[in-house]
């Protein structure tokens, strides 16, 4: 029988240091690495990166709901999510790499997103 390890018992991973950018998008602010061909650039040239996905999401989403943001990267999706269920509502975003884990955390405290819990 295999045993089941809880999340409480995994190791802690220390934020590092990434090289960044910071971007004033249409939903926030965030820090990006530079040389990010896909999310970074698109709030680099567009101030917006899955606007038409966060629309139709938006129509499900209430405050006071939970949500889980698998795969979170840098945020976009979880600050988008933190407005959206509010104070009330709770937002676990989950990001595997550590240097994008370290933009995540820069990211929800830049927008202040403090129904976030980041892991």
């Amino acid at each position: 029988m295999r045993s089941i390890r809880w999340i409480a018992d995994l190791p802690v991973i220390r934020a590092m240091t990434v090289e960044a950018t910071l971007v004033d998008a249409k939903r926030g602010r965030f820090y990006i690495n530079p040389h990010d061909t896909v999310i970074g650039r698109s709030l680099l040239t567009y101030g917006e990166f899955a606007e038409h996905e966060m629309l139709l999401l938006s129509h499900w989403l209430q405050p006071g709901l939970a949500v889980i943001d698998v795969g979170a990267n840098i945020g976009t999706h979880s600050v988008f999510f933190s407005h959206q269920v509010g104070s009330k509502g709770t937002v676990l975003a989950i990001e595997a790499q550590p240097e994008i884990f370290s933009l995540l955390q820069q990211n929800l405290d830049l927008n202040n997103c403090q129904n976030v819990m980041a892991l």
